[in-house]
């Protein structure tokens, strides 16, 4: 179900508002509705780093490089191409 909310906005906004909304040729309406919804997202996602952040930092975790680091150092099998998975799972049946 849908709700309408009224929202003030200054002249400025307004109009780059509307340009924006000419130029991917949708109405503002649903330019708005899409940048509250990443918004939202982008908010959810922040504080989900920032508990996992935490997390694995006390774990000594703390850079991007760290995470590819374990990810390497925890792969048991070197990756297979979808045609050598296919072959393998033909010969075990």
């Amino acid at each position: 179900m849908r709700q309408a909310i009224t929202v003030s906005l200054p002249e400025k906004l307004v109009k780059e508002l509307g340009k924006l909304a000419r130029q991917e040729k949708i109405s503002r309406s649903d330019l708005i509705r899409e940048s509250v919804r990443n918004y939202l997202f982008v908010r959810k996602f922040r504080a989900l780093r920032g508990r996992l952040m935490v997390k694995a930092q006390a774990r000594g975790i703390h850079t991007d490089q760290d995470v590819f680091k374990l990810i390497h150092a925890r792969r048991k099998q070197p990756t297979i191409s979808l045609a050598q998975l296919k072959t393998r799972l033909k010969m075990k049946c």
